[in-house]
């Protein structure tokens, strides 16, 4: 359905990148993963977490970071830790770093989980 060179990209921070890549048919690429997950709300906020996967390669990395640049965004390469962490585990490193608020509070607050 679409060609090889294609990136398949997650802006939601609490999917686990890892299960959807290894979804992808092993015959199609699965190094094309990654997550652009933007921190609310997206048109003030410049941070945008590039997100690799374990199958994510370097040439997808650059082309999300060269995407986050050409939009006026500043990304941030990290790895995906929703399968490894749990959500206040996220949240507490995120504010340690110096964040004011973590991205998992940040949803709650602003009502994701209202469908």
């Amino acid at each position: 359905i679409v060609s090889d060179d294609t990136l398949l990209l997650s802006n939601t921070s609490t999917l686990d990148l890892n299960a959807i890549a290894s979804s992808i048919p092993p015959n199609k690429n699965r190094a094309r993963c990654a997550g652009m997950h933007f921190f609310s709300p997206a048109h003030v906020m410049k941070l945008v977490e590039i997100v690799t996967s374990s199958y994510t390669s370097p040439e997808t990395i650059y082309a999300v970071q060269t995407v986050t640049q050409q939009i006026h965004k500043v990304g941030v390469v990290v790895e995906n830790l929703v399968s490894e962490k749990g959500v206040k585990e996220i949240d507490d490193a995120l504010m340690e770093f110096g964040m004011a608020i973590g991205p998992f509070i940040m949803s709650d607050l602003a009502g994701n989980d209202i469908g």
